[in-house]
């Protein structure tokens, strides 16, 4: 976060103003994330997605020192996975890049190609005399 506001300053906001609004953006946020306030959405949503017998092998999992070491070191091993991940994602774009274009010129083609087969709307008939 604090990265993010010091990259993202607008000129000539001090460093001091910036911290002062990440702090109360943080605020805003924890308040929000309060733990006892989502643990029923947690419950709701856990039990939506697992029976009871995986809800309770998770949990023999997790009591156990391997399933303790998977939950100590999941934020390592996720900021390890994005470091693998980011360069390939930054070498696709190059690929990602093209592929964008050349649908734009396709679907451009298309309008066109529809545009040219839609048949011309006949001439207003002149109004004939009455009779």
């Amino acid at each position: 976060m604090k990265q993010m506001f010091a990259r993202g300053a607008p000129k000539g906001v001090s460093q001091e103003d910036m911290m002062a609004l990440q702090t109360k953006i943080m605020d805003v946020i924890f308040a929000e994330l309060k733990p006892e306030s989502m643990r029923a959405d947690f419950v709701k949503a856990y039990s939506e997605v697992f029976t009871k017998d995986e809800l309770s092998g998770l949990a023999d999992f997790y009591s156990t020192p391997a399933g303790q070491a998977m939950t100590a070191k999941q934020p390592e091993l996720q900021q390890k996975i994005g470091e693998i991940m980011q360069p390939r994602i930054i070498a696709a774009m190059p690929k990602i890049t093209q592929l964008s274009q050349e649908f734009a010129q396709q679907q451009k083609a298309k309008q066109q190609a529809a545009q040219q087969a839609a048949p011309a709307a006949p001439p207003a008939a002149a109004p004939t005399p009455a009779q």
